[in-house]
């Protein structure tokens, strides 16, 4: 190869080495530049993105924490319930509630606590964690919560409250057991109010294949037994 050649290989890298120099040299004096200019907003704006980026992080840490640590007091909960013992199980409620109340097992611990408190004759407050329950609940989720709380309002004597619940309900549902459920519980809000002509029509409505229909045909026995006269007045 000829020095000519040589040389002109050596004159093309020099040449692009001081491109790339130049070029750097124009970067960093852009960014400097654009530092003074605006280096304050492009500081805070930095950290800023520095400060949310690690938020979400810590958030997402937290948040995985406390659906463990609420998923661990429901459990022991639960535990407690089943073996009857529910002054233990508020106290573990309690705990989940009042740390926890944003979790997504947060509407079941109101759930279990007011099963709790109607254990324990408690009504107004097992009536009371129903219904902050409901709203956060699916509309499948909610329909044994409104028939617990009928259930409260017979054992509150609000028999009318109970019906209203109810006839709400029976217009809702189109499950036959759980029209049946509706039927039978409705006879027990009129047996409430000495209703009984009301009280038979609804235990004689439920269908014959209904596994409530034992229940109302006792029902049904009890309170015509009650209406027989007694053979020495």
């Amino acid at each position: 190869m000829s020095a000519s050649k040589i040389d002109h290989k050596e004159l093309q890298r020099r040449l692009k080495e001081d491109e790339l120099s130049l070029y750097v040299k124009e970067f960093i004096g852009n960014c400097k530049e654009l530092f003074e200019k605006y280096g304050r907003a492009v500081t805070l704006s930095i950290a800023l993105v520095i400060i949310i980026v690690f938020a979400i992080y810590f958030w997402g840490m937290k948040s995985s924490g406390d659906f463990v640590q609420s998923q661990i007091l429901f459990g022991n909960a639960t535990q407690l319930v089943q073996q009857e013992q529910y002054e233990g199980a508020l106290q573990e409620l309690n705990k989940l509630l009042n740390q926890y109340s944003g979790t997504e097992v947060a509407p079941f611990g109101l759930i279990l606590r007011a099963k709790c408190f109607f254990k324990t004759e408690q009504y107004q407050q097992a009536l009371e964690d129903y219904q902050k329950a409901l709203p956060r609940l699916k509309r499948t989720d909610s329909i044994p919560v409104h028939l617990a709380i009928v259930q409260i309002q017979r054992s509150l004597g609000q028999p009318d409250a109970a019906l209203d619940i109810l006839n709400q309900l029976e217009s809702e549902v189109s499950a036959p057991s759980l029209q049946a459920e509706i039927l039978f519980m409705k006879g027990g809000c009129y047996e409430d109010s000495q209703d009984m002509e009301k009280a038979l029509e609804m235990y004689r409505s439920i269908a014959k294949d209904s596994p409530w229909r034992d229940l109302a045909i006792e029902r049904i026995d009890w309170i015509e037994a009650q209406a027989v006269p007694p053979i020495n007045p």
